[in-house]
């Protein structure tokens, strides 16, 4: 079982660092298209090192969380993640749901305080990307 694991996550892996290639290789061609009457540019959808972390991290939290869902005996470090992921208590709720039982509430508090969490770090990181300030785009500043 602990093979099976190993090759889920390497599978996660390896499709997360193909995907990012082919992202790559499709900049040059997604920076000629035109908006507002110029190019958009490879250098304004490149996305930074953080992002991209973010999408391996979720995949291999995914491929975790399937993994030990699958699996009755699992590493300690995956056991780990599938605990501190936001997507055990999402699929526990999912699960009572499907099941015709009413969710635990310790489920959902935890969803939605991941969702809060996400949603803060994701007004965080437009703010600080902001080229101009609302104001200015609703003609009011």
């Amino acid at each position: 079982r602990v093979v099976a694991l190993t090759e889920a996550g390497l599978q996660a892996l390896v499709g997360s660092i193909l995907g990012i290639t082919g992202y790559v290789l499709c900049l040059p061609l997604l920076g000629q298209l035109s908006f507002n009457g110029g190019k958009v540019g490879a250098d304004s959808i490149l996305l930074r090192p953080i992002p991209v972390a973010g999408v391996i991290l979720t995949l291999v939290l995914v491929t975790a969380t399937v993994a030990a869902g699958l699996a009755s005996t699992v590493p300690a470090p995956v056991r780990w993640a599938d605990a501190v992921s936001p997507l055990n208590p999402a699929l526990r709720a999912v699960q009572a749901v499907v099941a015709g039982q009413n969710p635990a509430f310790g489920s959902l508090v935890a969803v939605v305080a991941w969702a809060v969490v996400a949603l803060v770090a994701s007004m965080g990181a437009v703010g600080r990307r902001r080229q101009t300030s609302a104001k200015a785009l609703l003609g009011s500043g």
